[in-house]
């Protein structure tokens, strides 16, 4: 990836509130997970849990980051299958495994406690 423009780049978005899609399929391998625009998207919905957010009930930064890490993992899987290690990876290529190397996180604020988060992820 390295020398790419960023438009290139796999990446994700965080939307907050959950929104639905009239194409989406639902991924076998991640219940609760679904395929939109004609399967070049990968959306999940999370709660945040107590433990993943500050006093004030936000989500801290290191929760957003293991949100899109926990996305990108899944919607690999979802595309290329699990390798016999438990990450996704190519049945071609068995000790080639995928991972998430860049990040870019824009939002205009911080999820809270309860709320239902949407990440979308897309190559």
């Amino acid at each position: 990836a390295e020398g790419r423009p960023l438009k290139d780049l796999p990446a994700a978005v965080v939307v907050q509130g959950v929104k639905s899609s009239a194409d989406a399929t639902p991924c076998p391998e991640t219940p609760g997970a679904f395929w939109t625009h004609g399967q070049t998207r990968f959306e999940q919905s999370f709660r945040l849990r107590g433990y993943e957010v500050t006093p004030m009930q936000k989500a801290t930064m290191v929760t957003v980051a293991n949100l899109l890490q926990e996305i990108a993992s899944n919607h690999a899987i979802g595309t290329w299958g699990r390798s016999d290690k438990g990450f996704a990876g190519l049945p071609n290529a068995p000790d080639i495994i995928f991972v998430m190397t860049r990040l870019q996180i824009r939002m205009p604020s911080y999820p809270r406690w309860a709320e239902p988060v949407e990440v979308e992820t897309f190559f």
